[in-house]
């Protein structure tokens, strides 16, 4: 589809190139001894503004078009009702405006402008030659129902183009539902295989938040008194279990938060260690990982949940990989840097690796390499969606052992 400028110069072009064929067509009359300098002013003049709309790199405002349009439409009839009106010219001058109209067809009032404008000045310049008034009156006629038929095409083809646009909206934004859908989809089904280990990691600090409060209710009724001391650790014991399970919780609804989609400076460290705390409570029990984040490095451009739920997915997938080939020492790493305006964050880990066969599918939506109930396939697609929505990108290195993605992020700097 054309852009506005571009059909504005397409019309610019076919003017100049009416312009090009009716310069000769004067040279010839003044050859001939027809000296008539208003038709040849005429053609200048729209020349002129031709190259001027040629050279806009905006179109102009609708009233300065339609205003030029319908000044030069009327001007072709009044510069031939100055010169010798042969039969030629009055039998192509009134075709004009129709030639006019049909060059700015998608512009319903340029075309209204052109048509009335062509309509009234030809019905001048005929009236105003020594035929019957008859006859003008049905030239008029024809002129009028020719330009009635322009206008009706343009007016049905703008009401074509509104519905289409219309149409395009509607898709558009059933394709943005669709999307969300697909998001939410997968942040659910990552909810979900969360929610194990969530429910265990609450589960403990739980366990001896309740003991300490049966511990001092025993001491309270007399039962069994506690050392001031005792009484003390077991309050901070307690208040240390109510703070993890509220970090737990924390990060959790952060995660799951649905907030604006414009991108923000990041704090790339902090969103790292948040992350990895709510992957902790999905990693295999026992899993080393090894995270190199420097506090030096700059904050990010991204979006927050989006960049916390690409990172997430890259630790989960790790850890599934490595436990699902029981790897006998298994490792993941993360780690950070900066490459020129670019920070750079590398998710390794040493499983089995990526496969020949998986290595082109891998950001191919609903495509997995996991055993069934583990994995829904769209982790990977929507990491690289996120990640391009605010100026990212990731690529899996291909240089075992073990997977390696490599993300990389807009440094704000």
């Amino acid at each position: 589809m054309q852009s506005p400028e571009d059909r504005q110069r397409y019309r610019a072009t076919m003017l100049l190139i009416a312009v090009g064929l009716g310069a000769p067509l004067v040279a010839l009359e003044y050859g001939l001894g027809h000296h008539w300098p208003w038709k040849a002013l005429w053609l200048l003049s729209c020349g002129v503004v031709a190259l001027w709309l040629r050279s806009l790199s905006e179109p102009p405002p609708r009233w300065a078009l339609v205003g030029l349009a319908s000044l030069f439409t009327a001007l072709g009839p009044a510069s031939i009702a100055l010169g010798e009106r042969t039969f030629v010219e009055l039998a192509t001058i009134g075709a004009m405006p129709l030639v006019a109209a049909v060059l700015f067809i998608e512009r319903f009032e340029v075309v209204v402008g052109v048509s009335v404008a062509g309509w009234l000045a030809n019905t001048a310049l005929f009236a105003s030659t020594d035929q019957d008034p008859s006859h003008v009156a049905s030239i008029s006629a024809r002129l009028a129902v020719g330009a009635a038929v322009v206008c009706g095409t343009s007016w049905y083809n703008r009401r074509q183009r509104s519905e289409a646009r219309k149409t395009n909206a509607q898709q558009q934004a059933l394709l943005r539902l669709s999307e969300m859908r697909r998001a939410q989809a997968e942040r659910l089904a990552t909810v979900g295989r969360l929610a194990a280990g969530v429910a265990h990691e609450i589960n403990n600090p739980l366990a001896y938040v309740k003991s300490n409060v049966g511990a001092v209710e025993a001491h309270l009724s007399g039962k069994d008194a506690l050392p001031p001391h005792e009484l003390e650790e077991v309050l901070r014991d307690t208040r240390l279990g109510i703070d993890r399970i509220c970090q737990i919780v924390g990060d959790l609804k952060a995660w799951t938060r649905e907030d604006g989609e414009a991108r923000e400076e990041v704090d790339l460290e902090e969103l790292v260690t948040s992350t990895l705390r709510l992957a902790a409570v999905r990693l295999p029990r026992g899993l080393p990982v090894s995270v190199s984040v420097p506090a030096t490095l700059p904050r990010v451009w991204a979006h927050p949940r989006k960049l916390a739920q690409v990172v997430l997915n890259l630790l989960i997938n790790a850890g599934d990989a490595v436990e699902e080939a029981h790897t006998s020492q298994p490792a993941v790493s993360l780690e950070a840097n900066l490459d020129g305006d670019r920070v750079v964050l590398s998710v390794k880990d040493n499983g089995p690796g990526i496969s020949a066969e998986a290595y082109p599918r891998l950001f191919e939506p609903f495509f997995t390499t996991k055993a069934p109930g583990k994995g829904t396939g769209l982790g990977l697609a929507l990491s690289r969606e996120y990640l391009e929505s605010f100026g990212g990108s990731i690529v899996a290195l291909d240089a075992g052992p073990g997977a390696h993605f490599k993300v990389t992020l807009q440094a704000s700097l």
